[in-house]
């Protein structure tokens, strides 16, 4: 997987950024990630989930909790399992849940959307508890990325900036019931994403 992962990096890459260029701020917060995190992005194009593989994390290989969409025809099955990415099938939470968990527990990296879907108007949506409990479940950390573009619509030859905001270390649960505690660490990942897009005039 790694050397096709180099192969199309190499032949695709090149090709895919011209065509929608983009800008990355805050790379070095993520070249100083080692271990296990989970990286949560808001969700406004179908092109996210390849900005994020091939421009953000060349260095550190990252895992795709993906919607099983995506896995419906053969190529695409193909390739998303060639990038790593593992689906997530509505519903069928617990099969998805175990995989992200060895995961993170193997000190590897996960990406997801917490929204759990693209955004229709661009706007950030609320977001499923999946990532807090992850994050309570395997000890690991948030890394918030913010996806800008104009009118938040991707388009060919318009650029997007990727906005990698600071590590987040949820708090421990504390007081409140395991569901007050989830919806509290949900709202500090959606807020930690919204500030890279209010920085950025969204």
């Amino acid at each position: 997987s790694n050397m096709f992962f180099n192969i199309v990096y190499a032949i695709v890459w090149p090709i895919f950024r011209l065509l929608f260029p983009y800008k990355i701020i805050g790379k070095e917060k993520l070249r100083n990630q080692k271990s296990g995190f989970i990286l949560c992005a808001n969700h406004i194009s179908m092109l996210d989930p390849v900005y994020l593989i091939f421009a953000l994390t060349k260095k550190n290989r990252i895992h795709i909790m993906a919607k099983g969409e995506l896995f419906k025809t053969k190529l695409g099955a193909w390739f998303f399992y060639k990038v790593g990415a593992f689906p997530v099938n509505r519903g069928v939470g617990s099969e998805a849940l175990k995989t992200a968990t060895e995961i993170l527990n193997k000190q590897e990296a996960l990406m997801l959307f917490p929204e759990g879907t693209r955004s229709k108007d661009g706007k950030l949506g609320r977001g499923k508890m999946g990532a807090a409990m992850l994050v309570n479940a395997t000890n690991t950390y948030v890394l918030p990325v913010s996806i800008v573009t104009k009118n938040q619509k991707v388009k060919i030859f318009r650029k997007t900036t990727l906005v990698v905001g600071d590590p987040l270390f949820l708090p421990e649960q504390g007081e409140l019931s395991q569901r007050e505690h989830l919806k509290e660490c949900t709202s500090m990942i959606m807020n930690a994403i919204e500030e890279g897009l209010l920085e950025n005039g969204k």
